[in-house]
């Protein structure tokens, strides 16, 4: 450009000075020739202009169409991530609904399975009690407790089909008080059809001297007509008692002029008829006729009545409260099945991992609409950036045309001054051309420059456009930074909220120990009264057992009673009979007897007495069971002999055994021995001492075996002393020196090498290796080292939960050669 310049200016000197003449015609030439460059440079710079437009709008279309594009994929996306989100939300709430259904489940199932099992509690304590109550009353019933010797013996050795009075009544609850009040004398008797069973009964306790028995004769019972008694207050007795239709007769004649009275006995209005009988239904008072007896009610009074039917009554309670129990304890453990299966379903993290995911959902849902915001505030500023660049093309496109109607007019101003100096300027002309000449490539280099600073200030358009994109990335770089600011801040907030919620949780776990702690207190008062009532309930036992005892004890005294009293009539007949005498002159007989005598003469009537048993009677068989017995005692005598020669022969066969087995026993602890100490030096040092030793060598099949260990450096009094590793070498030492003593064709090891450490494991490995020509090993491990040194690996891995599958890997197949690779 430089040198266009100069040369063009040297021209233009030469051509003024040529044409100083010439500058008064060719001046208004020159000034148009230059308003028409001046045109041509205006035109260029707008067609340039033109052009940097329109390469401005075709970069900013294409921009806008791949914003387009990407604004569409991001619809896309988030259509997606939107239905993506309101699905999320849906599982989220189903399963929030699913999980406070689940736990509003639990709370109802788990306070149905404490009612189910206070329930069951209550069940198991009424069936305690019921059966106390059943197995005292069978024990009574079984034992006859409360009646007289005489009727356990009938009932032993009698007909068991004849029931005794007690057994017949079954009576309410309330009434049983009074009724045993009055039938008390009663209730022992037997009940039988005819005279004859009754006398059978008598002739057997006669004939076993076992007391006596009373009856009722059911066939000689005749109908009582009872008193009539016209007091409403008054129940008549036979109303409350039902028995058997083939004993109703006997009840009525029993009952039939007896009567209840629901009062006390100051309330009792006085009777003139003797015969009506009335009965406290309390059992605490008795009138009959003109006497009347009361008093307090026992605790067991009105229990001798109907204890075979209590006894029924309460073998129906056990078995219908057992079969209760029962179906309620399989409810129970069904509903307990049904709590832990509903709390091991817990969605808690199942819902916590959705809620992760909805807020990571949501985030991109943020960050698309983020960016279609962006894409619409992008598009609409390059929607009007394009407006402006259309006006502006319209705008340099009209001055386009008005400049080059200028040129045309210029050029033909230009063209008529030319023509009258043609044929007189030709130097001119040759120097004008020169100049035009010069002037073009003048213009040609500048048209250059003013593209060259059209495309600078493209350049410089770029870079502002670059700036713009980099200030909206720095922008947007903000926004995130704004929004990981903000996330901090939640971030923030949520720590605290854990903190708090931590420190809440803890809170409600001081309540809830707080609450555990009472709940143990309670428990322990529970337990504690229970126990209180389990003790009470056992002294009442034992009070009734004891109560029942001495029954029996009086009872017993009773009967003793009246078989003393049976033998001293039975005595006193005898005297009258033999001596014609009375016992009485005998008993009101005042005897002097001297100290001594009477002691003297016991003794010598217990000498005589046992004299007198000794010899016995006569027996004429006493020869042939002599010779009897003869025999048998050298039959006995016989086998006597050969038992004790088996004797003998045994205690040599014994000895020989015993021989025997100490040689082959001494024998193979001394083979044990030394190979004990062969591989235990093997697997520690040749410097290791170790030893087995008989502690009763005089005894050796009976004596304990001391096991001695001692590694290099350490002097342990005891194999207890040893570390984990040296106490596993030291047993895997002495299962070689067995195995070694009879080779087995298969060893199993279980994680022997465990303990050891590396160095340990190598020695193990090496003796398992010097051994496996014998014998077969398998040893089940976890160690790398031992892993490598096998044959066959066998692995163990789940494809399914629960489901295990073996992996057989052959080493023996393979070639235990190094590779080498190049390295190029």
């Amino acid at each position: 450009m430089q040198s266009s310049s100069i040369a063009y200016e040297a021209i233009k000197t030469e051509y003024q000075t040529a044409k100083i003449s010439f500058d008064s015609r060719q001046k208004e030439k020159q000034d148009l020739e230059k308003q028409t460059f001046e045109i041509e440079k205006q035109i260029a710079i707008f067609r340039n202009t033109v052009e940097n437009i329109e390469n401005e709008t075709h970069r900013i279309k294409e921009l806008l169409e791949y914003k387009t594009k990407e604004k569409g994929e991001y619809s896309k996306s988030l259509e997606a991530v939107n239905a993506q989100l309101e699905s999320k939300d849906q599982e989220l709430t189903n399963f929030i609904e699913n999980d406070n259904n689940r736990k509003q489940k639990i709370i109802e199932l788990e306070l149905k399975r404490d009612n189910i099992r206070d329930e069951v509690n209550k069940i198991n304590r009424n069936l305690d009690s019921k059966q106390n109550e059943y197995d005292l009353l069978k024990s009574m019933i079984d034992n006859f407790e409360g009646f007289p010797e005489s009727i356990k013996f009938l009932n032993e050795n009698w007909k068991k089909d004849i029931p005794l009075l007690s057994d017949l009544l079954d009576v309410k609850e309330e009434y049983k008080a009074p009724l045993e009040l009055y039938l008390d004398q009663y209730l022992n008797y037997y009940v039988v059809q005819t005279q004859k069973e009754a006398i059978q009964g008598i002739n057997l306790l006669k004939n076993s001297q076992k007391g006596k028995a009373n009856f009722f004769i059911t066939n000689q019972i005749l109908p009582k007509k009872p008193v009539k008694v016209n007091d409403l207050s008054l129940i008549k007795a036979t109303d409350v008692v039902r028995t058997h239709e083939n004993y109703k007769i006997l009840i009525d004649a029993l009952l039939a002029n007896v009567y209840i009275y629901d009062g006390d006995v100051e309330e009792l209005e006085s009777s003139d008829n003797e015969n009506v009988t009335i009965i406290s239904s309390k059992g605490t008072f008795l009138k009959k006729g003109f006497s009347i007896s009361g008093g307090s009610v026992g605790l067991f009074e009105g229990k001798k009545i109907g204890r075979r039917q209590n006894l029924e009554k309460l073998s129906i309670f056990i078995e219908s409260n057992t079969k209760t129990r029962d179906q309620e304890k399989l409810h129970l453990e069904k509903l307990i099945r049904e709590i832990e299966q509903l709390k091991s379903s817990d969605l808690h993290k199942t819902i916590e991992s959705l809620k992760g995911e909805i807020n990571s959902i949501s985030k991109d849902k943020v960050k698309l609409d983020h960016q279609i915001q962006t894409f619409e505030s992008f598009k609409s500023e390059n929607e009007q950036k394009l407006k402006l660049i259309r006006q502006q093309m319209a705008e340099h496109a009209e001055k386009i045309t008005a400049e080059e109607q200028k040129v045309k007019s210029i050029k033909k101003k230009i063209a008529e001054l030319i023509k009258p100096d043609q044929n007189q300027n030709t130097d001119m002309d040759q120097m004008a051309e020169t100049l035009s000449a010069a002037s073009e490539k003048y213009n040609t280099d500048n048209i250059n420059l003013i593209r060259h600073q059209n495309l600078i200030a493209n350049f410089i358009k770029d870079k502002e456009f670059k700036e713009l994109k980099l200030s909206e990335l720095n922008l947007k770089l903000n926004n995130e930074r704004d929004r990981l600011l903000s996330e901090d801040r939640e971030r923030i907030d949520i720590e605290d909220q854990l903190i708090k919620l931590d420190t809440e949780l803890q809170t409600l776990y001081t309540e809830k120990k707080n609450f555990q702690s009472t709940l143990s207190q309670a428990e322990q008062d529970f337990f504690s009264a229970k126990n209180n009532i389990s003790t009470l309930e056992d002294s009442i036992r034992d009070i009734n057992r004891h109560q029942a005892k001495l029954q029996q004890t009086i009872q017993n005294l009773k009967d003793k009673y009246s078989e003393q009293k049976f033998q001293i009539q039975s005595i006193a007949e005898r005297i009258r009979i033999e001596f014609n005498a009375s016992i009485n002159d005998f008993i009101n007989q005042n005897i002097e007897i001297e100290d001594g005598e009477f002691e003297t003469m016991s003794g010598e009537l217990e000498k005589i007495k046992t004299r007198m048993s000794s010899y016995g009677d006569i027996n004429p068989l006493a020869v042939e069971a002599y010779n009897e017995m003869k025999i048998r005692y050298d039959n006995i005598e016989v086998q006597r002999k050969d038992i004790l020669d088996a004797k003998d022969s045994l205690m040599d066969t014994m000895k020989e055994i015993e021989t025997t087995a100490t040689h082959q026993f001494m024998e193979a602890f001394g083979k044990v021995r030394e190979n004990f100490i062969t591989v235990f030096r093997n697997l520690f040092t040749e410097d290791d001492t170790c030893d087995l030793i008989l502690l009763d060598p005089s005894n050796p099949l009976e004596s304990e075996i001391e096991i001695i260990a001692k590694p290099k450096g350490k002097k342990p009094k005891s194999l207890s002393q040893l570390s984990g590793g040296e106490k596993t070498l030291t047993a895997t030492a002495l299962l070689f020196a067995l195995y070694l003593l009879k080779p087995a064709p298969f060893c199993i090891f279980d994680e022997v090498d465990a303990p050891l450490d590396d160095a340990n494991i190598q020695k193990f490995n090496k003796i398992i290796q010097k051994f496996s020509n014998e014998s077969q090993f398998i040893i089940v491990t976890h160690n790398k080292s031992t892993m490598a040194e096998v044959d066959v690996l066998y692995g163990v891995y789940m494809n399914e939960p629960g489901i295990s599958a073996v992996s057989q890997v052959d080493f023996r197949s393979l070639k235990h050669e190094p590779i080498l690779e190049n390295i190029t």
